[in-house]
């Protein structure tokens, strides 16, 4: 059967601007259809940064972290332009949290330098927190954040200078699975491909729905704030890492960033945020989560003790052990699902473009994606 392309990539975010721009620059023919503007705030690839770190509790997230950080890098001197800003990772580790551990073990096991510090010397490298005779920390030289409303713009621009189309503001009416193409109608027009490659982000839950497949993903509305801190220069990249908190079992770890471009230093609680979904969320943060943040973000870092300066929304989508799901549709060789990044799957966008690439043009890859299988949720996706 003729088709009009040979891949369509439904969602235009991280996941989506990676995979284009990676088949189309092995000359495929592809076209991303996109629901609203590029580089929209609709979703979970939107904002000023996102965290970059080697440090994970599994041994498979470290990998791909590797081989994440090459691909950045690539992409950098290809854009002749910063993606990665290198401010250090901080980890704060507090008694109880076996996940601190498991990251030390797994940086360990994969030759990641790093650096376990007692509270002494926590205190007098970062006297920025306030911490506790308890808390360890765990600094990793390369840690640092990439910018959203920068790359995914960038990768699709590639993409589309490598000869993909890009179809904004194009809403998904129908998709049909056949036997040798799928066929996706939008509001104006409709198309036909050899391979289907989803990664709509909070959508893909309602979108794998509509052709009889039901995966567990919870959509929260998630929030963050700035602070302006006292003492600026404490606060600037070269003085003030990237963090994260190992709190104990039932606390919602917090997680921050330096300085950025003067909005002050952004804070939000992991996985915080109430259940919604992608087309009923609210865009303003709720205020008392808000208060509940800056209440915590003065005793963890007591600098910023001044007045929240701005704060937004954005979506997760959860898997139930958060971990992502990057398959083959089951029973379905010509669908491609890439979801449930659960908050901390941005980082990972130019590796997993490459291992969205590998099943789509050969249904199997190399790189580890055993533990993001549909097969562990088995008996809930019938």
């Amino acid at each position: 059967m003729n088709t009009d392309f040979e891949f369509a990539i439904v969602g235009g975010g991280g996941m989506g601007s990676t995979t284009a721009y990676y088949l189309a620059r092995e000359k495929n023919s592809v076209i991303v259809i996109e629901q609203f503007d590029i580089g929209h705030n609709r979703g979970a690839s939107h904002g000023e940064n996102r965290i970059i770190r080697y440090s994970y509790e599994h041994l498979d997230y470290v990998k791909l972290a590797k081989e994440t950080y090459k691909l950045w890098y690539e992409a950098e001197k290809e854009l002749k332009r910063t993606l990665v800003h290198h401010t250090g990772g901080l980890d704060l580790g507090h008694p109880g949290n076996t996940d601190f551990d498991d990251c030390i073990r797994c940086m360990t096991h994969e030759g990641v330098p790093f650096e376990v510090l007692d509270h002494v010397e926590l205190r007098k490298r970062f006297p920025q927190f306030e911490v506790n005779s308890t808390t360890r920390g765990l600094f990793q030289k390369d840690g640092g954040y990439v910018t959203p409303d920068v790359s995914v713009p960038a990768f699709l621009k590639l993409a589309e200078d490598n000869g993909a189309a890009i179809k904004s503001n194009t809403t998904i009416e129908s998709i049909k699975i056949l036997d040798d193409c799928v066929e996706i109608t939008s509001q104006s027009q409709s198309w036909r491909v050899k391979k289907l490659i989803l990664t709509a982000g909070p959508w893909a839950g309602p979108l794998l729905e509509s052709i009889g497949f039901n995966l567990p993903l919870t959509v929260t509305l998630e929030q963050y704030a700035f602070f302006t801190p006292q003492n600026k220069e404490e606060f600037q990249e070269n003085r003030f890492p990237v963090f994260f908190t190992y709190l104990p079992p039932g606390e919602l770890d917090l997680y921050g960033f330096p300085n950025y471009n003067e909005l002050g230093i952004k804070v939000g609680e992991h996985r915080a945020g109430k259940i919604t979904t992608a087309s009923t969320r609210s865009m303003t943060p709720d205020s008392d989560k808000l208060e509940t943040l800056q209440s915590r973000v003065r005793k963890l870092i007591p600098d910023l003790s001044g007045p929240i300066t701005n704060s937004a929304t954005c979506l997760y989508a959860n898997t139930p052990d958060t971990h992502f799901v990057i398959d083959l549709l089951p029973g379905c060789n010509n669908v491609v699902v890439a979801a449930g990044f659960s908050g901390h799957g941005f980082k990972f966008i130019p590796v997993v473009g490459k291992i969205l690439v590998d099943l789509a043009t050969s249904g199997t890859t190399s790189r580890p994606v055993a533990m993001f299988g549909f097969d562990r949720f088995a008996s809930s996706i019938v």
